[in-house]
């Protein structure tokens, strides 16, 4: 059983290991995601955006950068992965091959049908800015739920290889909220509070996930299970509810990660220093501007009241006593070079943009219809071998997902039986643009080494004998990732191969059979012309 003074004391162990990034997340968020920017600080009801964010190129890059990944990563409307076997033989199977074609479907209806879109595309917004932090549970209704967490509320510790194994998440809820999910296991005070109708005042609540060090593994009760679930509201001291979990629920990732660091680091924060400055330079250069639409005035009067002021439309008071000075009302020029200004900006903002990779994004949104994403992406090679690692890091998660999707449904009983001959793990490979992209390189490869042999071939044919071309095929189709049942198995291709053999045979028969017809018929006639030549005439 989890004990909640030793839980509350490791809150406080794994605050302090965060307390060094938080003003960090804190600064990106406020030029890239406002609306997150409260990690050291409480957010208000109805508080407002902040007004002194004068450019909002961190803002837009980063919405980009979410969309593409939305779009050409887990397109929902496109298949993004596919199902097959550590065992290539079982999945020339039609029992194991349909099979793994079903479960595909079911996962996609399953995703599809709950909340994982929306979700998603909220982590990638944290992914480019701070962490993509996710939360995966079963659900009556959608037999699946997505819950993205901010980095506000999340502390986490990982295990000896690695691996992101705790979470410990603090939020609130209203008094009404926690006694409708936990009723008399509230506190007392809750639930007086509740009983006299305080309904909206605001509780703090602990939910902590993490190995259970102590269990019994043959008990199957969820007490028993490898990760622990434990809920305790946080001031009062008190265990709400403790569960368990059959694997880790929460999906954690991030662009780049140090060995040894505990957080990630994102695009944004790598950028952070472009970030703040082309902010600066805006502000700048706004005045500028407005200063040489509104210049400030230099006004006559018996001294300078303070130091000269040169903000737009401000009055200075010069000293009347200086000779040849007249009444006359003057503009302070400050030569202010706008366009350079907005050119050094324009060079700044383009890092901060492919920083997060928006020209290739914009380059397959505004692509030639007559070219697929893979073509684009293939012409964006550099980029491509840029965003790899990101890519890696986003496929981890989502093998996590899936798997966690499958172990629900399985449990759920909303799979197709298992075939009985299917062994082994099953392997996710991903099929969307990027992923297709990422494998353009290898594709190419095999394409060209066929050409060569081809060109060799022509002068030696023997070349041709290096050549696997059932290999060939099945490699190409692996890496374009194309519906597998548009492959025939072995099976199907032997059957072809011998009925061609078979006709081909046949072929030759009939035409050696029809040869020596018309030999024997040319023959006779031959022998009836010589006959009839001896006769006298």
């Amino acid at each position: 059983m989890v004990n909640v003074k030793d839980t509350l004391r490791r809150l406080d162990s794994l605050k302090a290991i965060r307390q060094n990034w938080d003003n960090y997340f804190d600064d990106v968020t406020y030029y890239s995601i406002p609306r997150k920017s409260y990690i050291t600080r409480r957010k208000q009801e109805g508080d407002r955006l902040p007004v002194d964010v004068y450019d909002s190129a961190g803002i837009e890059a980063l919405r980009i950068f979410a969309a593409g990944l939305a779009g050409y990563l887990t397109n929902p409307s496109a298949k993004w992965f596919n199902l097959r076997t550590e065992d290539r033989a079982l999945m020339e199977t039609k029992e194991v091959k349909s099979w793994l074609k079903e479960t595909e479907d079911v996962i996609y209806d399953t995703l599809n049908g709950s909340n994982f879109n929306a979700s998603i595309h909220e982590a990638y917004l944290d992914f480019g800015s701070t962490m993509a932090i996710i939360f995966q549970d079963a659900d009556d209704k959608d037999d699946v739920r997505f819950y993205t967490r901010p980095i506000k509320e999340i502390y986490i510790q990982q295990n000896e290889r690695e691996e992101i194994d705790t979470v410990y998440r603090i939020f609130e809820f209203t008094v009404a909220q926690a006694y409708r999910k936990w009723g008399k296991q509230c506190s007392k005070e809750t639930i007086e509070k509740y009983n006299k109708g305080k309904y909206d005042e605001k509780i703090t609540i602990l939910h902590a996930v993490e190995p259970r060090h102590k269990r019994n593994p043959g008990k199957k009760d969820s007490v028993n299970m490898p990760f622990s679930s434990v809920f305790i509201e946080k001031e009062a001291k008190k265990k709400l509810h403790e569960g368990g979990y059959k694997s880790f629920p929460y999906h954690i990732s991030g662009a780049n990660k140090e060995s040894g660091e505990l957080y990630f680091t994102s695009p944004l924060m790598e950028c952070f220093s472009d970030t703040k400055m082309v902010n600066q330079m805006v502000k700048t250069n706004l005045q500028g501007a407005m200063t040489a639409v509104r210049p400030p005035l230099d006004v006559p009067n018996d001294g300078f009241m303070s130091a000269l002021n040169l903000n737009p439309g401000a009055v200075n008071y010069r000293n009347m006593s200086n000779p040849g000075d007249n009444n006359e009302v003057r503009a302070i020029v400050t030569n202010a070079n706008v366009p350079l200004g907005l050119e050094l900006i324009d060079r700044v903002e383009q890092k901060i943009q492919r920083a997060l990779f928006v020209d290739l994004f914009l380059a397959l949104a505004q692509r030639d219809p007559k070219m697929t994403a893979t073509e684009v992406l293939a012409r964006e090679q550099e980029r491509m071998l840029l965003l790899g690692p990101m890519l890696g890091r986003l496929t981890t998660m989502f093998s996590n997902i899936i798997k966690k999707t499958f172990e629900i449904l399985l449990e759920k009983q909303k799979l197709p039986p298992i075939p009985m001959d299917l062994t082994g793990n099953l392997i996710i490979e991903y099929v969307s643009p990027l992923a297709k992209a990422q494998k353009s390189s290898d594709i190419k490869a095999i394409q060209n080494t066929v050409q060569l042999v081809g060109a060799v071939a022509q002068a030696m044919p023997q070349a041709l004998d290096k050549i696997d071309v059932d290999k060939y095929v099945d490699e190409v189709a692996d890496l374009t990732g194309i519906n597998p049942e548009l492959i025939r198995d072995q099976a199907e291709v032997k059957e072809i191969r011998d009925a061609r053999a078979t006709a081909e045979e046949a072929a030759k028969k009939l035409q050696a059979l029809n040869v020596a017809a018309d030999t024997a018929q040319k023959g006779g006639q031959a022998a009836k012309a010589v006959a009839e030549a001896g006769q006298p005439q």
